[in-house]
């Protein structure tokens, strides 16, 4: 009985450090009210030695609440590993996404310079176009003056 009444107060106290309020016992309603320091006043219709079993907020027992810690503990954890795989999966695809873009920046620039190796090439047709047409237009002047210099020398 004794060591029952122990347990009561140390679970009693727990209570009272986590705040909960509006607490049954056997003898009556227990309930706590803040004062404006941040203590607690305490307001009890039975004695603390009458106390047989106390049941925390809702009306679940001491037993249930244990249960219901260990539940709420064991769903914390699969949270907890659900988020870290979320994690995982977030940073496997940001680093996705920056190779990616890497990627991308890559074939952008070798594009660029395939453009530029472009227009290089198209400007050195040009400009050897214009050198074979200069050099045509230099052998016609030639012939021209050839045909010339042999009328004239009385060839034809």
């Amino acid at each position: 009985m004794v060591s029952q009444q122990r347990m009561l107060l140390k679970s009693e106290i727990r209570h009272q450090e986590r705040g909960d309020e509006g607490q049954r016992c056997v003898g009556g309603l227990r309930s706590y009210t803040k004062t404006r320091i941040g203590k607690k006043k305490f307001s009890s219709s039975s004695s603390i030695g009458v106390m047989t079993s106390l049941t925390g907020k809702g009306g679940i027992t001491i037993s249930d609440g244990g249960k219901k810690m260990y539940k709420r503990s064991i769903q914390k954890a699969k949270e907890t590993t659900r988020l870290k795989r979320r994690k995982a999966v977030l940073r496997n695809k940001i680093e996705q996404k920056t190779l990616m873009r890497e990627s991308l920046q890559a074939s952008k620039r070798d594009a660029a310079e395939g453009k530029s190796r472009y227009r290089l090439s198209k400007m050195m047709r040009n400009e050897l176009r214009d050198e074979v047409n200069r050099v045509i237009k230099d052998f016609v002047r030639l012939r021209a003056l050839e045909i010339l210099v042999m009328q004239e020398m009385g060839f034809f």
